[in-house]
């Protein structure tokens, strides 16, 4: 009976029991930028339509037919044409009508008004992982057995009292003797 008590009570002081202690930590950041930009444009064209004209000046008839011949030969050599893609001109003396002619002729215009407008997003995302390493640390049986023997004479009155004054091996023998009769 005695070795049961023995063993009960050294089951109960040899439970075992860890110490925490964090060995190692570790931590990762990671860090995103993401940039988006985004351009919108507004265009206007305004077109205007061709043009043609004709111009008609009529020579005056000089004072003496001298001078109206050498105006004549002077306005005849005045002649001139110019053409550029759809447009052109074209100046001249008609004799038939003894007129100074000039004809014009424009092509459709267009002008455009574009507007440009540029927005810029960034977004910075942060991430951070912590790694925390634990090394536990046992402590053995045998430490609490030498313990609990040295602390003995320090338990021993409190344990007493509780039982009363009998002896403990006693007392808890007679506790299982009462049981067993029962």
């Amino acid at each position: 009976m005695k070795n049961i008590l023995i063993i009960v009570i050294l089951t109960l002081f040899t439970s075992c029991s860890t110490l925490k202690n964090i060995k190692d930590k570790e931590s990762e950041t990671k860090i995103t930028e993401l940039t988006e930009k985004s351009t919108d444009t507004l265009q206007k064209t305004d077109t205007n339509k061709a043009i043609k004209d004709d111009i008609a000046i009529p020579i005056p008839q000089g004072t003496s037919p001298e001078v109206t011949k050498e105006l004549i030969d002077l306005v005849k050599r005045m002649q001139s044409s110019k053409s550029s893609g759809d447009n052109s001109y074209k100046f001249w003396y008609d004799e038939q009508l003894q007129q100074l002619r000039l004809r014009v002729e424009i092509a459709e215009t267009q002008s455009r008004q574009i507007a440009t407008e540029s927005n810029t997003k960034k977004e910075k995302t942060f991430e951070e992982n912590i790694n925390e390493y634990v090394k536990k640390q046992v402590i053995p049986w045998w430490l609490y057995a030498i313990g609990f023997l040295f602390l003995w004479p320090y338990i021993k009155p409190i344990i007493m009292m509780i039982l009363g004054p009998t002896n403990l091996v006693t007392g808890i023998k007679k506790i299982i003797d009462k049981k067993k009769n029962d």
